[in-house]
């Protein structure tokens, strides 16, 4: 059990410098030892937070602004769209196109993330310009999908730079998480607090290139059921 845990330690962080090696492969570990490492690396993020959050207030800054539009969201709402949907969502936007450069796999991941998006997002606030835009970008990716020399061309550059696209890919993602109406926007706040979910994300991309797509989802899954639930069920008793 220790030396899975290690073994898994030292795969994550060779993962976080070079995300195509293959220093450490898998070897049949079970989902025990990952479960254990996610919960160490949330737990040492979450202390980095709560520490910063400390900080801010000792400093007598504000720590979460009041929302613009506050919405009122329903239990049953709550849980279907951030304990179900969001989590198969996120990750096929976030995730589901990391590895090797595939086609397919990247065009799946945009139109993931448009319906997402339009899901999340068209009762709040509907851009005709954001609809069109995605429209267009999927209608390019399908159009060159056939394209030999496009194709290797794009290959060749996703898998070179595709420690960028991680890193990017899970701070865009961290902070999608607090710059929707509902929760308002604070940048100083935000500074803080994104802080876990990008750690999080960087795990969910390490068992995505890993282990595969239905590691991350399923982890995601667990880690909003786990966070969310008991919040929730007592709010409903108050």
């Amino acid at each position: 059990m220790f030396f899975n845990i290690k073994y898994i330690l030292k795969s994550y962080f060779y993962f976080l410098r070079y995300p195509l090696g293959d220093k450490y492969e898998d070897k049949g570990v079970s989902a025990t030892p990952y479960i254990f490492v996610y919960v160490l690396i949330w737990i040492l993020s979450m202390m980095l937070f709560l520490f910063g959050s400390w900080l801010l207030a000792v400093f007598d800054l504000e720590l979460i602004r009041q929302p613009r539009n506050p919405i009122d969201v329903s239990l049953s709402r709550t849980i279907i769209v951030g304990m179900l949907f969001a989590p198969i969502v996120e990750e096929l936007t976030y995730r589901y196109s990391l590895g090797k450069y595939s086609k397919n796999r990247l065009i799946i991941a945009l139109i993931a993330s448009y319906l997402g998006t339009t899901f999340f997002m068209q009762e709040i606030n509907f851009s005709l310009n954001r609809t069109i835009i995605w429209a267009c970008v999927i209608l390019f990716f399908l159009l060159i999908r056939n394209n030999v020399k496009i194709q290797s061309f794009i290959g060749r550059y996703w898998n070179k730079y595709l420690i960028v696209l991680i890193y990017l890919s899970s701070a865009y993602f961290a902070m999608c998480h607090f710059i929707h109406p509902i929760v308002g926007t604070n940048w100083i706040f935000m500074s803080v607090a994104v802080f876990p979910h990008f750690v999080g994300a960087l795990y969910y991309s390490f068992l995505r290139i890993k282990k595969g797509f239905l590691w991350c989802v399923l982890f995601h899954l667990a880690h909003n059921t786990l966070l969310w639930l008991p919040a929730l069920l007592v709010s409903s008793l108050l």
